[in-house]
């Protein structure tokens, strides 16, 4: 299992190359081969809340999980409102193979 940071996508790939690839994920999606769930949104306290979503990739036998909490409180204390993490797992064995964390 690898442990990702926005800073290192950021640092580890080119503009070009993230658009291609999301690019190519909305082509998968549009023909089916990517799914998207219903996300769910959860209220907190302060105008805050919790989004919980998921999407699997048929292709790939991948799908990832998404908990991210939005907390407008924080930037009085000068830290990101948004924080959360992407698990990305196989959907063959269930193996967690990645985390992607936003900070």
């Amino acid at each position: 299992m690898k442990i990702i940071s926005n800073e290192l996508v950021g640092n580890s790939y080119s503009v070009h190359e993230l658009v291609d690839a999301i690019e190519a994920s909305y082509r998968s999606l549009h023909e089916g081969e990517i799914i998207v769930p219903q996300r769910v949104f959860s209220k907190t306290v302060d105008g805050g809340d919790y989004l919980y979503g998921a999407c699997t990739d048929l292709d790939k036998e991948r799908y990832i999980v998404l908990g991210s909490a939005y907390m407008p409180w924080m930037e009085r204390q000068g830290k990101p409102i948004v924080q959360g993490a992407y698990m990305y797992f196989s959907f063959r064995t269930g193996e967690l193979l990645a985390v992607v964390a936003h900070e």
